[in-house]
Parts: structure tokens; sequence; C-alpha cells
């Protein structure tokens, strides 16, 4: 007669060795991150060969590679970068050097995808490090782009179609200037504002003369240039709400000036944010005027 209890032993065996099998493709590879020579945040129009993003990727059998998938945040990778390689380095080497290094496999930007394939790329037991680099191409007006480069979910594919993620996500975040000029105008708020006196933030109802911030804005061109329109933003959704009236007093200096001089009146209404229209204010070439 058959032993019934030897059956369920043999299948319970069975189910425990293929369940770790079926692990064990996904647990020798780790995917990390690197940062050394990456391109500052911001890149200028034409700015070639930028190093845009690294990571590594150690494996503790031998696994070949035939792709990897990076994101992008938009749907115009391709406006802003073009000419992708990717280039490897050994353990050793954790920083990118342009002109070193080898070159793996074809880079394509497409909408909010890049993808590094044509390649088979075979890490035996050992830290390969890599570094997508890429030229910028991004020439859209007078406006400045924030894009975003990262490494999330289903990053690495092998030769049998596994596929792999990092533990932990690698975000890079970059303003594209259209000009490689600089960018003509900067808005900053001063370390030390001496226009802000009040010791609360709390807001007291009918109370006037509220100085609420500072703020500056420099002139980085050889050219003069005229501020027409300020809107100042709130996450406040009606401003109207909370504020009747508002005055922009501006200096040379980051000094207050007495609430008594000239201002420029501005408008609140059923907004997130201040409007001062008509200025017609002209900021000299490399000047910096003081905002509050």
């Amino acid at each position: 007669m058959k032993n019934p209890k030897l059956k369920i032993v043999l299948a319970l065996t069975f189910l425990t060795l293929a369940f770790g099998a079926g692990n064990k493709s996904y647990a020798q590879v780790t995917i990390g991150t690197l940062t050394g020579n990456l391109q500052a945040t911001a890149i200028t129009a034409g700015q070639s060969q930028v190093c845009m993003i690294g990571f590594s990727i150690t494996t503790t059998s031998t696994v070949t590679f035939k792709k990897f998938t990076l994101g992008w945040n938009n749907s115009t990778a391709q406006s802003h970068l073009a000419n992708g390689t990717i280039v490897r380095y050994p353990a050793a080497t954790t920083s990118y050097t342009a002109g070193t290094g080898t070159v793996v496999g074809n880079v394509t930007f497409n909408g909010g995808v890049i993808t590094v394939d044509n390649f088979t790329e075979t890490i035996a037991s050992t830290t390969y490090n890599y570094f997508l680099v890429a030229d910028n191409v991004y020439s859209s007006g007078s406006y400045d782009y924030n894009g975003q480069i990262y490494i999330n979910g289903t990053f690495a594919t092998d030769i049998n179609n596994n596929t792999y993620a990092p533990a932990t996500s690698n975000y890079r975040n970059y303003t594209f200037n259209p000009s490689a000029a600089p960018y003509p105008l900067t808005v900053a708020v001063p370390t030390t504002p001496n226009g802000l006196t009040a010791t609360s933030t709390a807001l007291t109802a009918s109370s006037t003369n509220l100085v609420m911030f500072e703020f500056s804005i420099t002139n980085n061109s050889s050219t003069a240039y005229t501020l027409s329109t300020l809107n100042v933003n709130s996450t406040l959704a009606n401003l109207s709400s909370y504020f009747t009236s508002v005055r922009l007093f501006n200096n040379t200096t980051n000094t207050l000036p007495s609430l008594a001089g000239a201002s420029n009146s501005g408008t609140v209404g059923s907004s997130a944010y201040a409007n001062f229209a008509g200025l017609g204010f002209s900021l000299p070439a490399g000047a910096t005027r003081f905002f509050g």
C-alpha cells in the first residue's frame, strides 16, 4: 500500500525549492547611486557631454544585461537631450571623467523614457559603475525648463527578460537654460533680510503697514531691463479674504525704505497672488534691487 504522507512531504519540498529558485534571480543584483562629477544643476543650451546621472550594478553571480530604462519627468526628453552614451567604469572608479571609460550601448531619448539598448553587458560577481552622458539641445525662447532624470521601478533587463529595480530611487533635478549666456534676471530671497522686524509670524486682524517679506532682482546682462509687472505668489487661494491693499517698495541696498516714501500699489483679488502692474522700473546692467 502506498504511503499518502510521503506524497505530501515530497510535494511540500518541491514547492519550497521552486519558490526559492524564483526569488534567487532577483536577489543577486544590487543597483546603487553614484554622484561623482555629475553636472551642476544648471545646464545651458549647446553644452555638450553633460554627465547627467550615475549608477552602479553589483551581482553575486553572472548576469548578462541587454537593456537599461531610465525615466524623464515629462514627454520632452528628445527636446532637451541628444547624442547620449553610457560610459562604464570598474568598481574602483566612482566618478566620471570626460574621455575615459568604456562606451556601452545605444541611448534613445523618447518622451518620458530614456532607453539604453543594443548591448550585452555581463557582470560576473563584481561591480561596474555607469554614467549617462548627453548633449543639451534645449533652445526654447527665453524660458528656463526644470527637468528631472531618474532611475526607479523596472530599470535593468537581462537576456532572459528578468527585470531588476533599485532598492532606492535615484532622482536628479536640472534647470535647462535656453541660452549660453547667464539667464538675464535672477530673483532671490536675501539670507539676512533687514526689513522684516516682526518677531512673530502671527497676523492680527485690522493691522496695517505689515512688512511681509523681501526679495531681490539682479540683472545679469549687459543691458538695462524694464520691469513692467511683478506677481507675488501665495499659497492662499483667495488673497482678498485676508488683505485689502498691498504696496511694493524698492531700494538699492538690503534695507527697507521709509513706509511713508514712494511705493507701487498692487491688487489682490480671488487669485493666489498679488499683482503689481505698470511699474516701468528700469534695472541697469549688473545692478541688484531689493524689494519689500
